[in-house]
C-alpha cells in the first residue's frame, strides 16, 4: 500500500472536523498490503489505568486563588558562559542535565553545580568542538543525549559515558525517552517518518525503524505499559495536520495501536502524559490536544500567540502546563483547558515537572531553569 492511498481517509476526516481518533481491529489473518492497526484493548497483559496521587503541584492548582511562584534558579553559565540552553531533563531526585548551545551538558541540583558530561563523545568547555544535544532523558542515574550527530550516547555526573545507539552519522537526533523503569530507549531522527526506533537496555532486543506515517517526528513519550508516543505532522503535499501515533514495540511485532490527526497549521512539537496514561497532551505552535490514552480527543482548544515550546502533565492527568515563545507558562484543566493560572518566564525553551509532581520547572533560553512551586489561597 502506498502512502497516498493509506493517507487519503485521515486527511478527509481531518478536513471535515478538528480532530479524530482511529481505533479499528486488526483483521485475522492480516492482509499482506495492511498496516496493522489494533484497539487498546486487545494488546495483551495491558492492565486498566492504576489510581493515582496527585503530587503536591497538582493538588495546589486544584485550590481556589492558586499561583505558581519562583523559589529558586539555576544559572548554567555561572562559571563560563556556555551559550544558550537548548533543553534540560529533571530527575527522580530533582536533579537537573542542561544541554547548552555549544555541546556541554552540565549536572545541577537545586543547591548547586554537581559536574559535565565528559568521554568520547560530549567533551565540556567552548574551546572544544562537540556535538549538540537535541534531547534529553533520565535513565536512573545516567542521561540519555541524542544529539545533532546522530548518536545517543548516556553520561553520569561522574563524566562516565556509554553510547547506546545511532543513526546515519550526521543525522540529527530530534527525541529521546525512556520508561520509568529506565528499561527502554526510544529514539527518533529528522528524516522522513523520524525512523523512530527502540532500544532494550537490559538486552539487545532493537525495535524500528517503525512504519509511523507522518512525515517528520519531534517528541516521543513512553506510557506505564511501554506503549510509546509519537508526535509529530503531516506536511506537503498534504494538507498540514498535528499527528500522535501509540505503538505497541514488542520485539518482532510492532503495531500501530491508534492514531490520531488534528487540523493544525503546524505539527505537534511536545507531548506528555499523566503518570498512569489515561492523559495525554500535545501542543503544536498555538493549539493544545488533550486526549485519553486511547487518543480519543477529550478537548482542542487554540492558545493564541503562545509559539508552544513545550507541554507537562501533572501526575493524576487534571493539569496541564505549556510554555509558549510568548513568555507565558500556561496551567490549563485538562477536563477543558480553561486557564487555571499564568506566569511570565523569559524566552522559555522547555517545560518539565519533577517526576515526584512537587515542582514546575522552566528552562529560559539565555542560562536559567527556574523551579516553581504551587501557592494557593
Amino acid at each position: 500500500m502506498d502512502n497516498a492511498r493509506f493517507l487519503l481517509p485521515f486527511v478527509v476526516l481531518a478536513l471535515l472536523g478538528l480532530g479524530c481518533s482511529t481505533s479499528t481491529s486488526v483483521p485475522d489473518p492480516l492482509p499482506s498490503t495492511a498496516i496493522p492497526v489494533t484497539t487498546i484493548g486487545t494488546r495483551p497483559g495491558v492492565l486498566p489505568p492504576a489510581a493515582v496521587t496527585p503530587g503536591a503541584l497538582e493538588a495546589c492548582l486544584a485550590r481556589a486563588g492558586a499561583t505558581l511562584t519562583e523559589i529558586q534558579a539555576v544559572n548554567n553559565n555561572d562559571t563560563t558562559a556556555h551559550g544558550d540552553i537548548v533543553t534540560f531533563a529533571v530527575s527522580s531526585d530533582r536533579r537537573l542535565a542542561v544541554a547548552a548551545q555549544d555541546g556541554s551538558v552540565k549536572f545541577w541540583s537545586l543547591d548547586g553545580f554537581l559536574g559535565v558530561a565528559g568521554g568520547p563523545v560530549l567533551t565540556y568547555g567552548p574551546e572544544v568542538p562537540t556535538a549538540l544535544a537535541a534531547d534529553l532523558a533520565w535513565l536512573g542515574d545516567r542521561v540519555a543525549v541524542g544529539d545533532v550527530s546522530g548518536l545517543v550516547t548516556d553520561y553520569d555526573v561522574a563524566g562516565d559515558s556509554s553510547i547506546l545507539g545511532g543513526v546515519e552519522p550526521g543525522t540529527a537526533i530530534t527525541a529521546v525517552a525512556t520508561t520509568g523503569d529506565g528499561t527502554l530507549l526510544a529514539h527518533a531522527d529528522v528524516r522522513s517518518t523520524g525512523h523512530v526506533t527502540v532500544r532494550s537496555m537490559s538486552g539487545t532486543d532493537v525495535v524500528g525503524p517503525l512504519a509511523v506515517t507522518m512525515d517528520g517526528v519531534h517528541d516521543l513519550a513512553f506510557l506505564p505499559d511501554d506503549t510509546l508516543i509519537v508526535a509529530g505532522g503531516l506536511a506537503s503535499p498534504w494538507p498540514s495536520a498535528a499527528v500522535l501515533e501509540r505503538w505497541d514495540t514488542t520485539p518482532g511485532a510492532p503495531v500501530q495501536l491508534v492514531r490520531y490527526q488534528a487540523v493544525s497549521g503546524t505539527d505537534f512539537s511536545g507531548v506528555a502524559t499523566s503518570l498512569n496514561g489515561d492523559v495525554v497532551a500535545a501542543v503544536s505552535a498555538d493549539v493544545i490536544a488533550i486526549l485519553d490514552g486511547a487518543l480519543n480527543e477529550r478537548v482542542v482548544a487554540p492558545l493564541t500567540g503562545a509559539g508552544n515550546v513545550g507541554v507537562a502533565v501533572t501526575l493524576g492527568g487534571h493539569f496541564a502546563l505549556t510554555a509558549g515563545s510568548d513568555g507565558l507558562v500556561r496551567a490549563l484543566d485538562t477536563t477543558d483547558a480553561h486557564q487555571v493560572t499564568s506566569l511570565g518566564v523569559a524566552d522559555p525553551v522547555a517545560i518539565r515537572i519533577d517526576p515526584a509532581g512537587e515542582l514546575l520547572f522552566v528552562a529560559s533560553r539565555g542560562g536559567l531553569v527556574h523551579a516553581y512551586a504551587c501557592r494557593a489561597d
